[in-house]
């Protein structure tokens, strides 16, 4: 019997499918080579690039295999021709997260997760400012507030200056969790803060828990030598159900590895 695989797309879990139609969805630019995939039998949920049956090097996949049209491309999570805009948020949901003190020459901080509507509060109430920044689904890094096209109509003032080095220096991609919780069937995709080798923090947005609970985590800081699978027991639930703390189990010589390096460095 052909095994069936499971893939995650536009941040939901889809298939069964063949492992020739998840090729059909890479030559596609549907699915790319920083995509997750599943099968049965598999541990957790693992890269595309991660795994030998899909280094299109395997025998026997004809035609597919022959006209190699397309290879693996690691796209974006938005078009490069998409305009940044609020109307990128999800309206339905507490899905905006921001990064203060780096503007200052401070150590950065994440809070969140807001809506837009709070978010417009936090402005006029100078608790952020136009070089603050903020990450939601869909973006690809943090963003300056201020580089928004939409800033002036949702804040109701001009945007400050910000320079190119600023942006260079600021604006990186979040240390980013995404969690397959198989209670809900669902992936789900936070931001990570406060890890150590016993545990840590995630901020995210619509992800019911209970303490106790174990959950797989796939871990994907900026650097990807430092990606990590583990499991994490959920110890503590944040103010305003804003995220959870987590404590890992029965972490792999692999994982401490890659959390040992990550904050080394």
């Amino acid at each position: 019997m052909e095994e069936k695989w499971y893939f995650v797309q536009d941040g939901e879990r889809r298939g069964p499918v063949s492992k020739n139609d998840i090729f059909k969805l890479i030559q596609a630019a549907k699915l790319n080579r920083e995509s997750f995939v599943w099968k049965q039998g598999m541990a957790d949920w693992s890269k595309i690039s991660s795994l030998q049956e899909f280094s299109q090097k395997e025998e026997g996949l004809g035609s597919l295999k022959e006209e190699k049209t397309q290879p693996f491309l690691s796209v974006p999570n938005l078009p490069l021709d998409t305009p940044l805009t609020f109307d990128l948020v999800d309206k339905d949901s507490k899905s905006i997260y921001i990064k203060t003190g780096l503007d200052r020459g401070q150590k950065a901080q994440e809070f969140g997760p807001f809506d837009l509507e709070m978010l417009v509060k936090l402005y006029k109430g100078r608790r952020i400012n136009g070089k603050t920044l903020v990450f939601f689904p869909g973006l690809d890094v943090w963003r300056v507030l201020g580089s928004f096209e939409d800033f002036e109509k949702v804040f109701h003032e001009l945007p400050p200056v910000i320079s190119a080095e600023e942006k260079r220096a600021w604006e990186r991609k979040p240390f980013t969790a995404r969690l397959f919780f198989t209670n809900e069937d669902k992936f789900f995709e936070g931001i990570c803060k406060d890890i150590s080798l016993g545990g840590m923090k995630v901020l995210i947005n619509n992800f019911r828990c209970t303490l106790g609970d174990v959950i797989s985590l796939n871990v994907h800081p900026e650097d990807p030598s430092h990606q990590f699978i583990a499991k994490a027991k959920v110890v503590r639930i944040l103010e305003n159900d804003s995220g959870f703390s987590l404590e890992f189990v029965d972490l792999s010589q692999q994982a401490k590895a890659s959390i040992g390096a990550y904050l080394a460095s």
